[in-house]
């Protein structure tokens, strides 16, 4: 019955297909919004409850809008203030200092005149610059031009600045110049995790490897942030440097500094920021959109900790997704998604524990690979029992009403199943004088009419939403509340009785042309509760309704030959459906079996008085 999909080979090569699908996903990094979503989870659950110390914390110094204000220069004529910021860090001896400042590309002699010597713009910079050169290792942030494809030139007077000439240069020939990107790698979706390296940048050094190689951490360094070391960064005010230099303070710069990594950069409100997975900005809580030299930062407090974090080994991963795709031979439902959503958490703890060992476990194509498994062996079992049902359907839609088979193929009524009492309507239908027409019929036109005659009267029962329950010799009997609920069975009963003696006046007039004998049926209603339930053995049973209502109604059928209406009901369909004026109250008539009891009856020829 379950044909190819139920062949060993078929679901061999389904999975075959799922493996081939799962590596191109994972070749193309398709889960790549999944991997970045769930690894930044991951990421701050760890700095919330395992996070890392910084060895040697770094230090950030904010040029902020306070400072701005509080100057009459604009940013890119800040010459005399950094120089005094490097006098103060020659008192406060950091381990290194650099500048996530964008320093002149051009020179600014033309602003003084020429022999103004020590007011010279570029000449105070770069004196400063080369007498904090000799006491700290000091690197200067290089920027990206976007016009021009290349970075911006650092164009300061050195040569004028000192006697003899000098360069301000490394004193480490590997390192080069003491300058260095301060570019950022952003993802797709514009969050900053990966270490700018060579991949995403035209340049070998980035700020805080530079930094970092001055302080003894020299290589090429590759991949990611991380963001779980440390806690959010403070910074000390550009201003109050300032002022702890104005005053010679040496005790106050000492304690901010002394031996540790400085980084100087702007914290403004809207310019020069990013987001990152965590938040940063201790000034800002719930806010991950940072300024850039938080993240300069950040990199710095990973290199010189326990170093940036690695991916863990591409064939882990690729093993992991294989595994997940072994979902695909669980058949039961419940059972797949249980070990599915076990396997997930598991997973995911797995990825924390890499993430406090300094490793990065893509996790987002392996779910994806599990949930494709499930997928494709859901809609494989959805299309067997889609050709199972309708493999029943077309086999049993003759023996059972619809009504009955939708229940069945829905589950609801299974073998086995108790019986429950119901509301309902029971009608009986039987043809009158069927006895003695078939005498005179051939036996192949006496089954060729009672079909066309079954056929007619259950399509007409169907489409008022009862049941047939059953055929018997030329009666049938059928159910109005079972085993679908109706909220006025006893309405949907009169309604199809009514029509059935339409349908009935269609064939009459066949029969009448053939120059036979037209039909005449008697039909019998009566509800109440019924029990309705599967009755038979376990081998052979029917869906079926019994109890005092059933016999009633076959009695009421029996009672339109006295009274001469088609249609007889008991007072209790009278009443449920309001008395209404097409029901003739035909007074208290003998039941066969019990008390005589106030029966109505209706024929298409009776009019409602008016």
């Amino acid at each position: 019955m379950d044909g190819l999909l139920g062949r060993p080979g078929t679901l061999v090569a389904a999975y075959a297909a799922l493996l081939a699908l799962v590596a191109a996903a994972l070749h193309y990094r398709v889960a790549e919004p999944l991997d970045e979503l769930v690894g930044d989870a991951q990421t701050r659950y760890v700095r919330a409850h395992h996070a890392r110390a910084a060895a040697n914390e770094v230090v950030v110094v904010g040029i902020d809008e306070a400072f701005l204000e509080s100057v009459r220069e604009p940013i890119a004529l800040l010459h005399p203030h950094i120089a005094k910021f490097l006098a103060g860090m020659m008192i406060a001896k950091p381990s290194v200092v650099g500048f996530d400042v964008a320093l002149p590309n051009r020179s600014y002699r033309f602003l003084t005149a020429a022999d103004a010597g020590e007011g010279n713009f570029d000449i105070v910079l770069a004196r400063a610059l080369l007498q904090a050169k000799q006491q700290f290792p000091i690197v200067l942030g290089k920027t990206w031009d976007r016009d021009n494809e290349k970075f911006r030139d650092i164009l300061i007077d050195f040569v004028a600045a000192a006697r003899p000439p000098a360069k301000f240069a490394a004193a480490d020939p590997e390192l080069g110049d003491a300058r260095a990107s301060v570019l950022v790698c952003r993802d797709p979706d514009g969050f900053v995790r990966r270490y700018p390296d060579a991949s995403c940048q035209p340049e070998k050094w980035t700020l805080s490897s530079k930094m970092a190689a001055f302080a003894g951490n020299a290589q090429a360094w590759s991949g990611y942030i991380d963001y779980t070391m440390g806690g959010a960064f403070s910074y000390v005010p550009f201003k109050e440097v300032l002022k702890w230099t104005e005053r010679n303070d040496e005790a106050a710069l000492a304690a901010a500094f002394r031996g540790r990594p400085v980084l100087l950069g702007a914290v403004f409100d809207f310019d020069d920021r990013h987001w990152v997975p965590v938040e940063l900005a201790a000034w800002e809580p719930k806010n991950q959109f940072v300024p850039g030299v938080l993240i300069h930062a950040q990199a710095l407090r990973s290199i010189m900790g326990t170093g940036l974090l690695q991916p863990a080994p591409v064939w882990l991963g690729w093993l992991l997704a294989a595994g997940f795709t072994l979902l695909f031979w669980i058949r039961r439902f419940w059972w797949s998604f249980s070990v599915f959503a076990a396997m997930t958490l598991a997973l995911l703890a797995l990825g924390v524990f890499f993430l406090t060992h300094s490793l990065v476990l893509l996790s987002g194509g392996i779910v994806l690979a599990g949930a494709a498994a499930l997928a494709a062996r859901w809609g494989i079992e959805a299309l067997k029992t889609a050709r199972e049902k309708n493999f029943l359907k077309s086999s049993f839609e003759g023996y059972v009403s619809p009504q009955v088979l939708k229940e069945i193929l829905a589950g609801k009524l299974q073998p086995g199943q108790k019986a429950g009492r119901v509301r309902a309507c029971v009608m009986f239908a039987d043809i009158r004088g069927f006895t003695r027409r078939s005498e005179s019929l051939p036996p192949e036109r006496l089954v060729a009419l009672l079909n066309r005659y079954f056929a007619a009267m259950s399509e007409v029962i169907h489409k008022h939403r009862g049941t047939v329950d059953k055929f018997v010799g030329d009666g049938l009997m059928a159910i109005f509340g079972a085993p679908e609920a109706l909220e006025r069975p006893e309405q949907n009963a009169l309604e199809a009785a009514q029509e059935m003696l339409e349908r009935l006046s269609e064939i009459n007039r066949d029969l009448e042309r053939a120059g036979e004998e037209p039909l005449r049926i008697g039909i019998g209603l009566h509800s109440g509760e019924v029990v309705v339930g599967h009755v038979g053995s376990q081998e052979r049973h029917e869906y079926t309704a019994i109890g005092d209502v059933v016999n009633v109604a076959s009695r009421l059928e029996s009672l339109n030959k006295v009274v001469d209406f088609a249609v007889v009901c008991s007072e209790s369909v009278a009443r449920a459906l309001g008395y209404p004026k097409i029901l003739v109250n035909l007074g208290q008539r003998p039941i066969a079996g019990r008390s005589s009891e106030v029966v109505f009856g209706w024929n298409p020829a009776v009019i409602a008085p008016a």
